[in-house]
């Protein structure tokens, strides 16, 4: 029972580690899949500050071949790498949006940006209409280098900081990684646990019920009466044999305290034997006398013993009143076949006596003290069959029954006992 106790415990304990892991398992596996969106979110930043340089690149080209050649294609180059800046500038604002250290970057980059366009827009109308040297007085090399180097230096500002971030995400991701491996080991290790102790637990139960079919059909089929009672003294459960032992009904005693039916002399022996054994006394056996429905007594034989446990008592009793009426038979016939055997013994030895001093008597007075002797001698045998009988006679196969004494006979049978006393003297 206490293994069984402890088992079960350990069942609750296991469950509620398996919740609280999986708990913490959850949060992690949701801060493992934050950082690894955090780290994608990082690597698509890179990818627009890549983009945004290259486009910037592309328009730069693109300008300077519209400048050198006039050639559409160059223009139709520049147009759409200058819509791909703006859209790419757009994407960064909102993809770091979160981050104050980049949003300065790229205002800074966007308001130098938007001059270099507007120049650059200037120098392309002059060189629309003046042609090739018409530009050279209006664009100064020194300051579109200047201009590109401050922008080049916001994005690489900017691509320092997202490695920086990418650094610093995937590291946490590789944490988070094993922090979450090692709970869904853990949580598989305590799944497995609950599973083996709740198997454990099954097998334990059915064991349980096995073994309560058996202790039923071993109370219920059994011959003996057998009975649980509280250490009140109450019988809480009865087989069906106390109804054919007692004749009670079992819904009538159940319940019932089991001095009730003791008989009142046995009263106080029976109440010492049951506070011993509530007491935690080795079980005894004992005798008391239990009243029957219809009034009469049968003495029982007890052998009860007690489990502090379950606070009961655990009795198993057995009918013994043929037994005990045998018992007193026996020491009755004992008691009188002991005390008849000494007049026809003592007949016989004062017969033989008589005989010893009487070699000169005649034949008769002989024959006489030889017939009394033998007669002495079948009456002691007589006796001693009926000791006999008596001696070996089983429970309940022996009958008493009262007969009328015919009492001129028996004062005959005294008399002729007593004949050889008589004659010697």
């Amino acid at each position: 029972m206490e293994s069984r106790s402890r088992l079960t415990w350990g069942l609750v304990a296991a469950a509620v580690v398996t919740g609280l892991v999986g708990l913490v398992g959850g949060l992690a596996v949701s801060r493992l899949s934050d950082s690894a969106d955090a780290v994608a979110h990082t690597n698509e930043v890179l990818s627009r500050v890549e983009a945004l340089a290259a486009d910037l690149q592309l328009a730069e080209t693109a300008q300077r071949g519209m400048l050198l050649t006039a050639d559409s294609k160059f223009r139709e180059e520049f147009g759409q790498a200058r819509r791909r800046i703006g859209s790419d500038l757009d994407e960064l604002r909102r993809l770091t949006a979160d981050n104050p250290r980049q949003q300065p970057r790229l205002d800074a980059a966007g308001v130098v940006i938007g001059e270099r366009f507007k120049i650059a827009d200037r120098v392309l109308a002059l060189r629309r209409i003046g042609g090739p040297a018409a530009h050279a007085s209006a664009l100064d090399p020194r300051e579109g280098a200047e201009t590109m180097g401050f922008v080049l230096a916001q994005i690489e500002g900017m691509r320092e900081e997202e490695r920086r971030l990418l650094v610093e995400r995937s590291a946490r991701v590789k944490s988070e990684g094993r922090r979450a491996v090692i709970l869904l080991a853990c949580r598989a290790v305590a799944a497995l646990f609950v599973v083996f102790a709740a198997g454990l637990l099954a097998r334990d139960f059915t064991t349980r019920l096995a073994l309560k079919e058996e202790v039923k059909n071993f109370f219920e089929l059994s011959a003996d009466p057998l009975c649980i009672a509280d250490f009140d003294g109450r019988f809480v459960r009865l087989n069906d044999a106390w109804s054919g032992l007692l004749g009670y009904p079992l819904h009538e005693i159940l319940g019932r305290r089991f001095a009730d039916l003791v008989h009142p002399d046995d009263h106080e022996r029976t109440a010492a034997e049951t506070a011993r054994l509530a007491a935690g006394g080795t079980p005894k056996v004992f005798e008391n006398r239990c009243r029957c429905r219809d009034g009469s007594y049968r003495r029982l034989r007890w052998l009860a013993a007690s489990s502090a446990q379950t606070q009961r008592l655990y009795a198993v009793a057995r009918d013994v009143t043929a037994e005990h009426e045998l018992e007193t038979i026996r020491r009755e016939v004992g008691h009188h076949v002991s005390h008849e055997l000494t007049n026809p013994a003592a007949a016989v030895t004062l017969a033989l006596d008589m005989l010893m001093d009487a070699e000169e008597a005649p034949a008769a007075k002989r024959r006489v003290i030889v017939e009394i002797a033998r007669g002495s001698v079948r009456h002691l045998v007589r006796m001693i069959e009926d000791l006999l009988l008596v001696s070996s006679s089983e429970t309940g196969n022996m009958k008493v029954v009262v007969e009328p004494l015919d009492l001129s006979a028996q004062i005959a049978a005294i008399v002729e006992a007593q004949r050889p006393a008589a004659a010697a003297r």
